[in-house]
């Protein structure tokens, strides 16, 4: 449920991010790499497109899911001003869904849609700072969403679910929370970048619809879903002691 890679430089690179300046999406990534942009302002957006191409199948029957475009924005800005780098962000962090009709075999001879969706958002706040030449330290406060949406029967025959608003952005289940990023790039000779980041545990409210948002079973009602949290993560990166990616290795 996250993607491979935030930020297209990242992206480019099979989502290597944590020792060098890839640009506004070190919120993302490593907080500390900011501290290795030049002086000034940077202000950024990127469209993610999520493409997947998902299928059924029991036995001889099958089903292709029609859910295979979502997009996911992201914009910020970061400024750097002598030792400090600051700013702030918005980023979709990931998700997945599927979409069957209503005439498949998933459809549990309901005669009904199947979908699911699932959305994870954040809302960033960055600072890096430059400790002295070999040392930058860095760390995020985020603000974290998430939303999930779901109709689909429990087995032929078996009782039904459906929770679903009209959004691709928000789903009828929402809630709301936070966490944080820690990150240094150390600089232990001229031609190498050490990045070392941590990323805490969110820590989401229950993702609950409205007191009136779902049915079950021809019920109506409210769904709450427990506890759904994205887990604590680190990551190592090196860098042979360039700024940026240059277009080719070796560089001229």
């Amino acid at each position: 449920m996250n993607l491979e890679g935030y930020g297209p430089i990242a992206l480019g690179m099979g989502g290597a991010s944590f020792a060098y300046d890839n640009g506004m999406a070190a919120m993302m990534n490593n907080p500390a790499t900011l501290g290795l942009m030049p002086q000034g302002n940077q202000l950024g957006a990127v469209l993610d497109y999520l493409g997947p191409r998902v299928s059924a199948q029991a036995g001889p029957a099958t089903a292709d899911s029609s859910g295979k475009a979502y997009y996911m924005p992201a914009i910020g800005w970061v400024k750097k001003a002598g030792a400090f780098a600051y700013g702030v962000g918005m980023y979709a962090q990931g998700g997945m869904g599927t979409e069957y009709p209503a005439d498949s075999f998933m459809a549990m001879a309901t005669h009904e849609a199947v979908r699911s969706e699932l959305g994870v958002g954040r809302l960033l706040f960055p600072l890096a700072y430059e400790v002295n030449p070999q040392l930058i330290v860095g760390a995020t406060v985020d603000v974290v969403w998430a939303g999930l949406d779901m109709k689909g029967a429990f087995g032929p025959g078996g009782p039904r679910i459906d929770f679903s608003d009209a959004s691709r952005f928000t789903g009828a289940a929402q809630g709301y929370g936070y966490a944080g990023k820690l990150g240094l790039v150390y600089k232990p000779t001229p031609t190498l970048n050490v990045g070392l980041t941590y990323h805490s545990r969110t820590r989401l409210s229950d993702l609950k619809t409205g007191d009136d948002g779902a049915t079950f079973n021809g019920m109506t009602g409210k769904v709450t879903v427990h506890d759904f949290q994205w887990p604590t993560t680190y990551g190592l990166g090196l860098w042979p002691g360039r700024s940026r990616p240059v277009c080719c290795w070796p560089p001229p």
